[in-house]
Formats: C-alpha cells, sequence, structure tokens
C-alpha cells in the first residue's frame, strides 16, 4: 500500500515537473536567480514532506516489532527455564523450545523486512540521484541558454549602437548639405 502511495506521488511529481517544463516553455519567460532558488527550495521542501509521509508509517511498525522481539527476549531469558538448577520436565522444555522458534521465526521476518526496506531505501537514493543529475544537466543547459541569450542580446544591442551612430553621421551629413543648398539657394 505505501508503496502504491509513493509511486503514485512520485508519479504525480513527475506530471507536475512536466506540466511546468512545458508552461515554462510556451510562456518563454525567464526567471531570475532568487525566484529560481525560491522554487529549487520549494520542491526539496515538498520532497522531505513526501519522504517523511512515505517512511513514517513503516518505521514506526518496524521498531515497534524489534522492541517487542527485544522484551520478550529479556522476559525469556530471565524467566531461568534453561538454568542448571532446575529440573524441568520434558514438556516445559518443549514449550520453551517452541518459544524460541516462535521468536526465531519473528526474527527472521523483521530482518526480511529490514533488508526489503534497505533495498527499497538503495532503489529510492539511487532514484533520488538519478533526478538530480538529470535537474544538474537541466540546470547546466539552462545556465547556458541564458549565457547564450545574453551574449546575443549584447550583440544585437551593440549593433544597434553602430546603427545609432551612422543614422547619427548621415543626419548631421543631410543636416550639412540641406544647409548648403539652403546656402546655394
Amino acid at each position: 500500500l505505501l508503496k502504491g502511495t509513493s509511486s503514485d506521488s512520485h508519479l504525480e511529481e513527475k506530471c507536475e515537473i512536466k506540466e511546468v517544463r512545458e508552461e515554462l516553455t510556451q510562456r518563454s519567460i525567464s526567471f531570475d536567480a532568487t525566484e529560481k532558488e525560491e522554487l529549487l527550495k520549494e520542491i526539496q521542501n515538498l520532497r522531505s514532506k513526501l519522504q517523511l509521509y512515505s517512511d513514517a508509517p513503516v518505521k514506526m511498525s518496524t521498531d515497534k516489532l524489534r522492541s517487542s522481539l527485544i522484551s520478550r527476549s529479556i522476559q525469556l531469558r530471565k524467566s531461568g527455564v534453561f538454568s542448571p538448577n532446575n529440573n524441568n520436565s520434558a514438556e516445559e522444555l518443549e514449550k520453551e523450545r517452541e518459544r524460541w522458534t516462535e521468536m526465531e521465526s519473528e526474527w527472521i521476518c523483521l530482518t526480511d523486512e529490514l533488508r526489503v526496506d534497505l533495498v527499497a531505501n538503495r532503489q529510492r537514493a539511487e532514484r533520488v540521484e538519478q533526478e538530480l543529475r538529470l535537474e544538474k544537466m537541466c540546470t547546466e543547459e539552462l545556465d547556458d541558454a541564458l549565457k547564450r541569450s545574453v551574449l546575443g542580446h549584447a550583440r544585437m544591442v551593440e549593433h544597434y549602437v553602430d546603427l545609432q551612430e551612422k543614422y547619427n553621421d548621415l543626419v548631421a551629413k543631410h543636416n550639412a548639405i540641406m544647409h548648403g543648398i539652403a546656402e546655394v539657394k
């Protein structure tokens, strides 16, 4: 159930990221650095909340089971059934053996659950690392595009300045010619 919920929320998160990317390309606006940082902080905040919600129930149940097993193990040791001074019947020893076998199977189940959790956490970490690499690549591409657009804009401004100087020269020449024509007339 939790895995389905986390995968559903992961899919929703991917869809939201895809929608945001499409919206950005459609609007063709550029964010300044502070807006970009705020959005990255918000994304990180949402991811940490998602992580807390998805991990909390599993961790709590595992911790409860572990503490229960530890307390039962301590109680069985303190019971003193296997002490050499007691003359226990075979029936009591068999009951004690059954309890220990039951506890052993519970410990095995717990270790299996922890192993599954460990694998899930590793996979989640790999996914997060992959997403981080993807985000870094996207950020680098955006930075590159921003640098290129700034350089292109700077070239256009320089070209405009050159054209403005040429226009000013032409206006000055035109005024001089018109002034010369007026003198000739």
